[in-house]
Parts: C-alpha cells; structure tokens; sequence
C-alpha cells in the first residue's frame, strides 16, 4: 500500500506540473495573440509553415517548434528560423524565414549561408544573433484544414498545443496507472508465495 500512495503522489504531481505548463502555454498565447509576436513557451517558439520554400521538408500548413540558439550553436543541415528584411512593393518589410542552413564560414567572423530545400539559389541576406530565433526541433504534420478553419493563426497553434498537452497528459496517467497495477500485482502474487510456503517444522527430538 506504501508503493500505491508514492505511485498516487506522482500521479498527482505530474496532474499538476502538466496543468501549470498548459496554464503557462495558454498566457503565452493570450499575449501573443495580443502583441501580434510568435508565441513563446520555455524559450520554445510555435509557428505555421506558410510558404512552400521548404517543401517536402516542410509542407505549407505544418507546425514547427523552434528552440532559441545562437549562431555559434548551429550546424550545417540545421533547419532555423530568423528574421529577414525583404522588399514588398518597394517597401522593406520585416518577415520570418525557416530555412536549412547549408554553409557556415568562419574564416572572417561567423558567416551563415541558408536556403530553402525547394528553391534553386542560397539566400543572399546576412543573418545575426538578434535576427536569429532558433533551431526547428520538432515538426507536426501538415495542417492545411486547421488554418483554413481560423484566419487567427495564434489560436490554431493554440488548440494544436492544447490537443497535444491534453494528450501527453492522459499518455502519462495511463502509464502510471499501469504501472501501479503492474507492481500491486507483483506485491499480492509476492504475498500469496509466502502464505503458501511455510518453513520446515522441526521435528521434535526423542
């Protein structure tokens, strides 16, 4: 029973740090939402792939979580995502990129070159540390009918988030669960063996 009650206290524990984390996410999003920013969990940003620049890689509708790094930190083949000033009816406008990273240089100060999988030439723009948002760590499968559900991508990426905690969540409580079945079975067959084997009486001496 001692087992039962510690394998309860981290059910209960997990129960609660996973709704603390889905707490944290939901202000995350409130405030991205507000701020007009990329929501941001733990140093983790949540985004919706709307280009086909990294196609097949990276389908027009995918999420991709993207870990904060710096530029020191990447490799060739790594797949980031930064900001990059780009020209839209003659005016310079602010966008955000995810591309592979296909040369690094260091010979005269650390020089990244990128490029998306399904276009024919690198990028032509120079990226920095402050420009730079992370590394892409974890994709989900495209999501077209998601965003077409939504025109406020902030909330998609919200209930995609939702949906996977709440997941994860009932994932962990199943293993627990069994797990405490799993050793109160192993502790009432233990208990039943020794009931049933008793030590050797001593025969008495004439």
């Amino acid at each position: 029973m001692k087992l039962k009650k510690i394998l309860n206290g981290f059910a209960i524990a997990f129960t609660l740090i996973s709704l603390f984390l889905l707490a944290v996410t939901s202000i995350s999003f409130v405030q991205a939402q507000k701020n007009k920013t990329i929501p941001n969990v733990f140093g983790f940003y949540f985004m919706f792939v709307t280009t086909p620049s990294m196609e097949p890689t990276l389908p027009v509708g995918s999420v991709i979580i993207v870990r904060q790094d710096r530029l020191n930190q990447l490799n060739e083949q790594d797949i980031i995502t930064f900001h990059a000033t780009i020209l839209i009816n003659t005016v310079p406008t602010d966008v955000v990129v995810t591309h592979r990273v296909i040369e690094i240089d260091d010979s005269d100060g650390l020089q990244i070159t990128t490029k998306g999988d399904n276009n024919d030439l690198a990028d032509t723009w120079t990226i920095t540390d402050e420009e730079l948002i992370g590394r892409v760590v974890l994709t989900l499968p495209a999501m077209k009918f998601l965003m077409a559900l939504a025109s406020d991508k902030t909330l998609v990426l919200f209930i995609v988030v939702v949906v996977i905690a709440l997941f994860a969540l009932s994932e962990g409580m199943n293993l627990i669960r069994d797990l405490t079945r799993s050793r109160l079975e192993k502790e009432i067959s233990s208990r039943r063996e020794n009931v049933h084997t008793s030590p050797d009486e001593e025969k008495p001496t004439e």
